[in-house]
């Protein structure tokens, strides 16, 4: 397995050693190859975001303290872009972003520490993020982000697809917080 260090601190690319199986399917290693590159993060809960159609773009997502976590993910179906944005006050990229492209066929998989949001854009139909994480999913403290947010400086395509919810979301001088 490879480690590739992102732009925002912390956060990593890993890339499996092994490719898909035609017959035999996928193997993903949670725990012990990433262990090898000091990641000792015990995952608790894990979930899938499904992406039924191209474009859809979801997120900034983040928890707020006492809940806030650490993310692993990879592209289980399909393929999506994942932004990352700093929101850890102390950071030198602080509102920074940095993107990255996980697709099935790549067996890559995106770890990002608490503090660092995340948005999802479809760029295939029916794809489909494999999320782990090391604390429980809370919506008594699940933050959303405006993706649109001038602030951010964020390109998105011109024929995203966004939930009302999404578009009205607060920015992030509008939100309440611990981070920023």
């Amino acid at each position: 397995m490879e480690r590739k260090a992102l732009s925002l601190p912390g956060c990593y690319l890993f890339k499996a050693d092994q490719k898909n199986d035609p017959v035999l399917g996928k193997v993903f290693y949670e725990y012990s190859d990433y262990a090898a590159f000091g990641l000792k993060t015990f995952f608790l809960q894990h979930f899938e975001i499904e992406l039924i159609n191209k474009n859809v773009l979801r997120g900034f997502y983040i928890q707020d303290v006492p809940l806030n976590h650490e993310m692993l993910m990879f592209c289980d179906n399909g393929s999506v872009q994942v932004t990352l944005l700093d929101l850890r006050v102390d950071s030198k990229t602080y509102l920074q972003h940095t993107v990255v492209s996980l697709c099935v066929e790549d067996q890559t998989a995106l770890y990002f520490p608490s503090g660092i949001a995340y948005a999802v854009l479809s760029l295939k139909e029916n794809s489909t993020l494999y999320c782990m994480c090391d604390k429980l999913l809370a919506v008594s403290v699940s933050l959303t982000i405006n993706v649109f947010d001038p602030k951010l400086n964020c390109q998105w395509p011109d024929n995203v697809i966004v939930s009302a919810m999404g578009r009205t979301a607060p920015t992030i001088d509008e939100l309440p917080h611990h981070y920023w």
